[in-house]
């Protein structure tokens, strides 16, 4: 972390070479020997180098690259923070920020390339109907905090969610409420399950989910428990699973009831060759 310092009311960093202790010790040897203190050395917080305000919520960014977003309603497309994102690498979201959804193809965090952790603990989502995309294409994002601690209960978008994060090794998703979302498309495309538990979605209710296309599209996993998903009203899975080579460590998906499905389209494309087979299925296109 960088140090900064007040030094004749101006903010200077400081010199690495000699260290912040020799520095502090300076300081106190200037303080207990001159009458003036006008060279006095007043240790600051990080220095604040880009800010700005995204819906009613306003925003910086400290020399360090973390963005912190302050109290309001975020808007529901791509942060406006977006334009740092090559110097953000990492995210804090203060007490009292809320967000109604998002509507885009890209959500308030996503093209984050370099962040490494964001912490969303903070953040009211419980009326948000839509997350589409929040963490799309975030592929150095390590840690989530605090997914946990979210109210999905009126989400009906979990779309694209998070499409190609795949240095992703936390983020509990084991207790959304996804029993009102309709919109499963890409939301796991490109993440790599073998770093974090795929297991937190086992239990998920996805009996209104209409839409799974591309779920797990290249998608990397050693084992996937989804014995427990009623897919019923699943009308279209288009490449579902396309691209994953492990597509016989997916467990208990022949017992599917897929009596709704109307587009198989591409599901198992470019997967190694395994007997699957849908008894229940009417017909495809």
């Amino acid at each position: 972390m960088a140090a900064y310092f007040s030094y004749n009311n101006q903010t200077v960093k400081a010199d690495t070479t000699i260290g912040i202790q020799k520095m502090l010790t300076i300081n106190n040897d200037l303080t207990a020997n001159k009458s003036t203190t006008s060279l006095l050395l007043t240790p600051l917080t990080d220095a604040i180098v880009s800010s700005g305000k995204d819906g009613t919520c306003t925003w910086d960014i400290d020399s360090d690259g973390k963005l912190t977003i302050h109290t309001g309603v975020l808007t529901t497309d791509q942060g406006s923070w977006i334009s740092y994102a090559s110097s953000i690498t990492s995210v804090y979201v203060d007490k009292g920020v809320s967000i109604l959804g998002t509507g885009k193809d890209y959500g308030p965090f996503s093209g984050l390339t370099n962040a490494k952790t964001i912490d969303v603990t903070n953040l009211d989502v419980s009326n948000a109907a839509a997350l589409k995309a929040f963490f799309r294409n975030d592929s150095n994002l390590i840690q989530i905090i605090g997914l946990n601690t979210w109210n999905t209960s009126k989400c009906t978008d979990m779309s694209y969610l998070f499409l190609g994060d795949n240095s992703l090794t936390s983020m509990d998703i084991s207790k959304f409420d996804t029993s009102n979302v309709t919109n499963l498309n890409y939301t796991f495309s490109g993440v790599d399950f073998t770093k974090s538990d795929p297991n937190e979605i086992k239990n998920w209710n996805v009996s209104k989910v209409d839409t799974m296309s591309y779920l797990f599209n290249k998608t990397i996993f050693d084992s996937l428990d989804l014995s427990n998903w009623n897919i019923s009203s699943v009308t279209k899975m288009n490449g579902m699973f396309s691209g994953d080579s492990n597509i016989d460590k997916v467990k208990n998906i022949a017992d599917w009831d897929t009596s709704k499905v109307t587009s198989m389209i591409s599901m198992f494309s470019n997967t190694k060759e395994t007997d699957l087979s849908f008894p229940k299925i009417t017909r495809t296109s």
